[in-house]
This record gives C-alpha cells, structure tokens and sequence, in this order.
C-alpha cells in the first residue's frame, strides 16, 4: 500500500510525457508545417504551380477540334481555343497568351496528377500523368 501513491505518480508523469509530443506536420517544405510538432501524423499539404502550354506540333497532330476543356485531378482548369497555340515555352511561371496556369494542393510530396484534355463531345483527346511533383515548384508541361 505504501508504493501504491510511487506507482500512481510515475504513471501520470509517463503519461503526462507521452502525451505531451504533439502530432502534425513536420516536413519543413508543406504549406502547413509546425515546428512545435514532434510527432508527424501525414497532414502536411504541399503546392506547386503548374504551367501547361499547347505547341502547334502537337494541335496539329493530334487535330484538336475547339474549344477543349483542360481537367487536372479531374477539375475542370480551364480552356484551350485554337487561337491558344504557342511555338515556344514560356520564358516564366506567370500566365500569359496560350498557357494555363494553376495552383495544384496535394498531400503527399512526390504527387502525381492526371492532366486531360476533351474534345467538344466529351472524349478524351490527350492524356498525361504528372509525376513527383514537388511543393514548391513551377512545373511547365508542353502538350
């Protein structure tokens, strides 16, 4: 009976220790990172820029009929007419004449993502997988 209050006291202390390592994201390069976290527990949320441009190689190729509708992640992002085609890639990471640029959020760093794009009777015209993206970048992808 005597050890029972030692045994009481070094139970909540080890409770009160291991309870104490805060769980979250503990990956300095999320969007949503906590320095105090000690514990990771998969929430961290990552960004990059994606910055699809259309090439007249590939337009006239694949004889593209317009206006098509641009899906990534299976979200409409936007849309291309025919007038959007471009010789060269873009010099930087900011919209302008014959791009589309967006902010893609994702979970887990190295994500991958699905860019498609649909004819006016809804069929798929051209699709490609985007892989390891990393938060942070800018990623150009010439179609």
């Amino acid at each position: 009976m005597k050890g029972l209050p030692l045994v009481l006291i070094s139970a909540c202390l080890c409770f009160a220790l291991n309870s104490c390592k805060r769980s979250g994201c503990t990956d300095v390069k999320a969007l949503n990172y906590d320095a105090k976290a000690k514990k990771e527990d998969m929430s961290c949320e990552y960004m990059a820029k994606i910055h699809l441009w259309l090439s007249y190689s590939t337009a006239d190729s694949l004889s593209f009929s317009y206006p098509m509708r641009v899906y990534l992640r299976h979200n409409q992002i936007g849309v291309w007419n025919e007038g959007d085609r471009r010789a060269k890639e873009p010099s930087s990471c900011v919209e302008e004449k014959g791009t589309l640029l967006r902010v893609d959020r994702f979970k887990l760093e190295n994500s991958n993502a699905v860019l498609q794009l649909f004819n006016q009777k809804g069929e798929v015209v051209y699709e490609k997988t985007l892989t390891n993206l990393k938060g942070g970048e800018c990623r150009k992808v010439k179609i």
